[in-house]
């Protein structure tokens, strides 16, 4: 049996080797770089000429050079894999931090060579870095990221749809009472009602991918089929120019994606020019290359007018960039002097095969199976083990006696037939190597998540002898990218809330604006005003959630001045009063002499009514709410604090939702009914105003918000 292994290593494992994902590489003792593989040669930029004049300290800069030699005389001492870590340079000058396992190779007790392989953990490290800073500064906000666009979109879809359908009722104009005017404003209401429900739709597709997990299956698929299915559904102007196969190996749902909004993007700019998709094919291979998309920005005519997108908001390429990035390409856009802009995506090209002789790699397999941090495992073509090293025993937990000459024991039942099916990849992939995520299972039962590298071993006559795997477990590296997707979305959402709201005030001054003239030419009693006050009442709603959204996301600043907040107690009950409802008690109790603090005293309005409308919602069945104003005197020689209270006798909260309420996008009220901002945004104020809000609540015993500001003494009387 052993005779077996060492040959299936031997004559197999040479060209794995160079198709690996791992950097390998061999070392003199002087540090002279004696073999590289393809992966080390390609993250660090250099071609084999190269790399066969190179030392290890060509490579290394400067702060890591003592580093770098102490890891080399550690390997050359040691015949057992030592764990390193350390930092290279890249040709460009780039520092990639790599981490793995090296070791001495000895001749009659000589070391003559090390032997190492290394991953790639740079963006590991740095995603690290990213996901412990957003973690400090945002962890509330992760928490409620998913419901923030879907409650906003909710919120703003119903009043939209409200102003499309009373616009619509307004255009058939039963009786033909609407002047022409009249009419023109309706139909500009209408109008850009749509186009604000358009954009939310885009902002919604936009989260739906930053949000989920894309799942990928990689086939052999034809781009120019996928091209010519797409510009049959976008309609006559779009010029297809490829030819009849184009043949890639990629995820062919996700890459028609990204053909659809590239194409949806380059017709909307061309405004109702031709639109031009090209796929660039290798007229060797008939392997596609890259992916064209230009537009014709004048739509053919001789008048030429810039392009101007009514929404600001790039949604469209934001997708197709992102749908990129997970397949691995390179998306630009390209604008020459005529104003024609070029969408290209640069698809991978499939490694070509650089034979290494045999003699050269002979006495290093070995040390490279049991140095990898990874598990490699050789399998027959019936799935007996021929190979299985020291990194396959510790994440599986099989020692190689337990399954050298037996069955391949890391798969459950359900995992056999997409292995399978993977292996059948491997063999009919041009490029003779599948490399992919899956499952494998543990001694113990435990499912692990892992992404496989399995390429044929074949023999020198072409026949298949089994196939080869280095298994990585992702596991952690899954949980690490979904934690900082998350993170990352929050940075998204916050930067969708201040585009979303301009976008949405800049459209709704138009809706509002034309519906000021449309009252205007309509008598009071005339039943079609109904409808147009209808128009203006839900863009009033809509505007106050954008108005919501600047605050939160501090797009506006703040106009502070002294506030009476005994005053403006009193102001906001007379508003409450015919607003709240009979059912609910208004009592005030100003302290006795005026309470002023620096702020912007609109935004302490909007802070008292926002709690004042969140305590009519805790008394559904009526109740009293109070406001009080009071003064907490400072220390000697401190400064006061003005405390604004407001007071329910509501139905309480739990433990478990007082300790959210703050947070951004959290509510426990019913879908439609609120955006979870309200409490997000009184804390935003008070906290730019230098206070803070403190809480008291208990079941079915009421609610007790409490204000603390700066206190402002008042002027000394003449």
């Amino acid at each position: 049996m052993r005779a077996i292994a060492d040959s299936f290593r031997d004559d197999m494992l040479r060209d794995f080797l160079e198709y690996a994902t791992d950097l390998i590489h061999m070392l003199a003792p002087d540090g002279r770089v004696l073999y590289a593989n393809r992966a080390w040669r390609e993250t660090l930029g250099y071609t084999q000429e190269e790399t066969a004049t190179l030392s290890m300290f060509d490579v290394v800069p400067l702060d890591s050079l003592d580093s770098a030699r102490a890891n080399l005389s550690r390997a050359l001492n040691s015949e057992s894999p030592i764990e390193v870590e350390m930092t290279v340079l890249s040709k460009d000058g780039r520092r990639i931090i790599v981490r793995g396992r090296a070791n001495g190779r000895f001749v009659d007790g000589v070391a003559v060579s090390t032997r190492g392989i290394y991953r790639d953990v740079t963006a590991e490290l740095e995603a690290a870095e990213l996901l412990r800073k957003a973690q400090r500064t945002d962890a509330a906000a992760m928490r409620a990221k998913s419901a923030f666009l879907d409650r906003v979109s909710h919120e703003l879809r119903t009043p939209l749809a409200a102003v499309i359908g009373f616009a619509d009722i307004l255009l058939q104009n039963r009786g033909g009472r609407l002047a022409s005017t009249d009419i023109t404003f309706v139909e500009r209401i209408a109008a850009q009602g749509r186009h604000l429900l358009t954009l939310i739709e885009d902002v919604l597709a936009y989260a739906e991918i930053e949000a989920r997990t894309v799942g990928l299956e990689s086939t052999m698929v034809n781009v120019a089929d996928l091209v010519r299915d797409v510009a049959t559904l976008s309609g006559p102007s779009i010029l297809v120019e490829a030819p009849s196969e184009s043949i890639l190996l990629t995820d062919a749902d996700t890459l028609r994606r990204i053909i659809r909004y590239l194409v949806d993007d380059a017709t909307r700019r061309s405004n109702g020019g031709e639109v031009t998709v090209r796929v660039v094919v290798d007229a060797a291979s008939g392997l596609a290359q890259a992916l064209e998309v230009e537009d014709d920005p004048f739509g053919g005519s001789e008048v030429r007018v810039p392009f101007e997108s009514s929404v600001t908001l790039e949604l469209g390429l934001t997708v197709a960039r992102s749908l990129c990035q997970i397949l691995g390409y390179r998306f630009t856009t390209v604008t020459n002097e005529f104003g024609t802009t070029t969408r290209r995506v640069e698809l991978n090209e499939l490694p070509q095969h650089d034979d290494l002789a045999q003699e050269e790699l002979a006495t290093t397999l070995h040390a490279f199976l049991e140095a990898s941090p990874l598990p490699i495992v050789a399998f027959a073509p019936d799935w007996t083990v021929r190979v299985w090293n020291t990194a396959a025993s510790r994440t599986f937990g099989w020692s190689s006696a337990d399954v050298l000459g037996k069955r391949l024991p890391v798969l459950r039942t359900q995992d056999e037939s997409p292995f399978r099916d993977m292996l059948r990849r491997a063999l009919q992939t041009p490029g003779g190597i599948a490399d992919e995520p899956t499952v494998h299972v543990r001694s113990d039962g435990a499912a692990v998540a892992v992404h496989a590298s399995i390429a044929p071993l074949r023999s020198r006559d072409g026949r298949l002898r089994g196939f080869i795997s280095i298994i990585a477990d992702v596991s952690e590296r899954k949980r690490l990218e979904r934690e900082l997707r998350q993170a990352q979305k929050m940075e998204v959402v916050g930067l969708l809330a201040g585009g979303i709201a301009h976008d949405f005030n800049n459209l709704l001054t138009v809706i509002s604006a034309h519906t000021d003239f449309l009252l205007s030419d309509i008598s009071v009693h005339d039943e079609r005003r109904d409808d147009a006050v209808a128009i203006r009442d839900v863009a009033n709603r809509a505007s106050d959630l954008t108005r919501q959204l600047l605050l939160f996301t501090r797009n506006e600043a703040p106009e502070r001045r002294v506030v009476d907040l005994s005053a403006k107690i009193l102001d906001v009950a007379r508003m409450l009063r015919r607003t709240i409802g009979s059912r609910i008690q208004i009592a005030t109790v100003p302290a006795a002499e005026p309470v002023l603090a620096h702020a912007d005293p609109s935004r302490v309005e909007q802070v008292l009514m926002n709690l004042a409308l969140n305590a009519r919602d805790a008394m559904p069945g009526g109740g009293v709410l109070t406001l009080e104003t009071s003064v907490v005197p400072g220390e000697e020689g401190q400064q006061g604090t003005a405390v604004l209270t407001v007071r329910d006798t509501g139905v309480g909260m739990h433990a478990t939702t007082r300790d959210h309420v703050f947070e951004p996008y959290f509510t426990t009220k019913e879908r439609g009914q609120g955006t979870g901002l309200g409490l997000a945004t009184v804390r935003t104020i008070v906290n730019e105003a230098g206070g803070s809000i403190s809480l008291e609540t208990e079941l079915g015993k009421g609610t007790t918000f409490r204000i603390h500001l700066p206190l402002v003494n008042a002027p000394a009387a003449a």
